[in-house]
């Protein structure tokens, strides 16, 4: 039997909108949590100290995110959405709970992983519900909405994290997405009744999802010692190098041979899915480097305060969302090339302005930025 969606599930006029809300929470949540801790990285790494851990806390949570959003969307198509929403802002609520009550960086940055899986769960599910709950006709308007709460929660996220890192103190951080996050599972449990039918026969990548993982893993513990000046040919580099070349092999034989494969290779072989994807990839190294970054040196070089940070953050958040929706509009006009290139250039002049900041750098400056 094949997956379809193309009937929505009947549900009265209440349960519909409330389903609907816990999915856009859920989309909340995870989009909230990437940028909200990033005010807040500065006074953690202050109380717990190991600074050298401080970009783990970002790439644990961007890592299994990303892994997480294709394993749960794939796992939807054979078990219950309903259970694997719950599972997912679960495992979220979770992460989050115990990531307030860490006394070391290592503590934090598992628990960070921990909600990474947890947000990945929280957007495809998102989506799939969203779908299923939703006439054909009406599913572009919704994933528009969707797209709009993931912008309303990038703007939200860093001055949230600056006032609540002021006001209360940074446990909150994690805190916060409790009742945001429980509210979410009460309406989906209550209100939400599945009738999609599951495939049969489909299948999941583990083994690429996990020689994927591995990889990037051990790539990233590689830079994290050459980070601590080890040299080139100590052992503990050389091991893990070795480890990410045979993860990403294994990674490539699975994925040729796989059946439904995380990755299908031979996307790769398409400039239109290769060109934008490169593209992305740079620019996404680019602004959370600067997400991640930029909060230590606006507090521990310039001396201001959370709450300042916040306001600093703002701009780029809200320059990033409104980016997205006038080149929906400029596209239209320009063609892809055009305005994928005007993009490029952009990004190029701002992150070459970055190289300006220095410890007498206004506040107003960093936020034009």
């Amino acid at each position: 039997m094949k997956n379809s969606i193309s009937h929505p599930i009947i549900l009265t006029k209440k349960s519909r909108i409330l389903v609907l809300i816990a999915a856009l929470l859920a989309v909340f949540l995870g989009a909230l949590d990437a940028l909200i801790i990033g005010a807040a990285m500065p006074t953690i790494v202050a109380e717990l100290g190991e600074l050298e851990l401080y970009s783990w806390v970002f790439s644990a949570y961007m890592l299994t995110r990303t892994i997480a959003l294709p394993l749960f969307g794939k796992l939807a198509d054979l078990y219950s959405s309903k259970k694997l929403f719950i599972l997912a802002v679960g495992a979220f609520l979770i992460g989050s709970v115990f990531a307030g009550m860490v006394n070391s960086m290592p503590q934090l940055v598992f628990l960070r992983a921990l909600q990474g899986i947890g947000a990945g769960g929280n957007f495809a599910l998102a989506y799939i519900v969203v779908s299923e709950v939703s006439a054909p006709e009406e599913r572009g308007r919704m994933m528009g909405l969707i797209s709009f709460v993931w912008g309303v929660s990038s703007v939200m996220g860093p001055l949230l994290g600056g006032l609540i890192v002021t006001y209360l103190t940074w446990p909150w951080v994690f805190y916060i997405n409790v009742p945001v996050g429980s509210l979410a599972v009460f309406f989906i449990v209550r209100y939400f009744q599945e009738s999609r039918p599951k495939k049969t026969g489909a299948t999941v990548d583990y083994l690429g999802a996990l020689t994927l993982t591995t990889c990037i893993l051990s790539l990233l513990f590689a830079f994290l010692l050459l980070g601590e000046a080890r040299s080139w040919h100590s052992p503990e580099l050389l091991g893990l190098f070795f480890l990410a070349v045979v993860a990403g092999v294994t990674f490539w034989y699975a994925e040729r041979r796989a059946a439904e494969p995380i990755l299908p290779l031979h996307f790769f072989q398409i400039p239109g899915f290769t060109l934008p994807n490169g593209a992305a990839f740079f620019s996404s190294f680019a602004i959370f480097s600067l997400l991640a970054f930029l909060p230590l040196f606006i507090q521990g070089t310039l001396g201001r305060t959370a709450a300042e940070l916040g306001l600093v953050m703002v701009p780029l958040s809200l320059g990033w969302s409104a980016g997205a929706v006038v080149c929906g509009l400029v596209v239209n006009r320009l063609g892809e090339k055009l305005t994928g290139v005007a993009g490029a250039i952009l990004m190029c002049m701002s992150i070459a302005l970055t190289l300006t900041f220095n410890a007498t750098t206004g506040l107003l400056y960093f936020s034009v930025v």
